[in-house]
């Protein structure tokens, strides 16, 4: 009789830990990724500041396309930079975000001596005016795969958008569908496409990544 005890005692240890190992994300922890997220896409976007791992916030001058610039050292090689920003976002997530810093020909990462430093003071925030509002819910939560839905608007611009957070082999969690989310209504204002308020058709967007996820509008007047 005690074996059976024993037994039933540690098939349910064995089942409670096993649900709990395999239980999907919580919604705080969802928020919690996706605001880190932002943080460190926002640099890339030039809408915002993140310091890495900047703890002593030395500045740094170094003259950069003829203008001097303020720096600070976030003590990673690029290595060490693509290896951080892997623990947040798939390979090609960070592609989107490095072809964007690239194509507006932007300063803020610099390479010197084996080290990425990154511009301090010289981020222009993406909108003059209001921000987008925005509103989030988990359009699906499993034990390996979240569906965050993003409904922002700013103006007569509406857009909605799905964040896709899969689990890893190794239990972390990183966003294989990622778009900077002031930037996904900014392209819209920026190729409205029609002056008619229907469905506006994203293929044209040049960002392939965002042409697969988003819906784009104009808020009917």
């Amino acid at each position: 009789m005690k074996k059976i005890i024993l037994f039933g005692i540690t098939l349910i240890t064995c089942i409670v830990l096993f649900c709990v190992s395999a239980s999907a994300l919580s919604e705080d922890e969802v928020k919690e990724l996706f605001k880190k997220a932002e943080e460190v896409a926002a640099v890339f976007y030039g809408d915002g500041e993140y310091y890495f791992n900047a703890d002593d916030m030395q500045e740094y001058k170094f003259f950069v396309n003829g203008m001097e610039r303020i720096y600070f050292n976030t003590k990673l090689t690029p290595e060490q930079m693509q290896e951080f920003l892997e623990t947040m976002f798939s390979k090609s997530a960070i592609e989107e975000m490095y072809s964007y810093y690239g194509s507006n020909g932007r300063t803020r990462f610099i390479v010197r001596d084996g080290m990425v430093y990154c511009d301090c003071y010289s981020y222009i925030p993406l909108f003059v005016g209001p921000y987008p509002v925005k509103e989030f819910s988990i359009t699906e939560n499993t034990e390996d795969r979240v569906v965050y839905h993003m409904k922002i608007s700013r103006n007569e611009y509406y857009a909605e958008y799905d964040y896709i957070l899969e689990k890893q082999e190794d239990g972390s969690w990183i966003f294989t569908q990622y778009h900077y989310s002031n930037h996904v209504v900014l392209r819209l204002e920026e190729n409205p496409q029609t002056s008619d308020a229907s469905v506006i058709a994203v293929g044209a967007l040049a960002l392939s990544a965002l042409a697969a996820a988003v819906v784009l509008r104009k808020k009917r007047g």
